[in-house]
């Protein structure tokens, strides 16, 4: 079972899209890193399904089954 479950994760911000149709996922016990270019969209990827960042977010976010895209906080 997945901890963490990103599914086809889109970001935008101010009409831009910076992150498109990213999707993977992290088990229990398992470490991964993501990895990209300046500027790619590492940090918005992980940050904003949590609102920690300003982007509009769309897709699927679960942490243990959970969906957090379009939850408050």
């Amino acid at each position: 079972m997945s901890v963490y479950a990103v599914e086809n994760l889109c970001v935008a911000i101010d009409g831009v899209s910076i992150v498109e149709n990213i999707s993977f996922t992290i088990a229990a016990g398992e470490c991964v890193a993501l990895v990209g270019e300046s500027g790619s969209g590492k940090s918005l990827s992980c940050m904003t399904p949590f609102g920690l960042s300003p982007g509009v977010v769309s897709g699927s976010v679960r942490l243990c089954g959970t969906e957090l895209c379009g939850q408050n906080e």
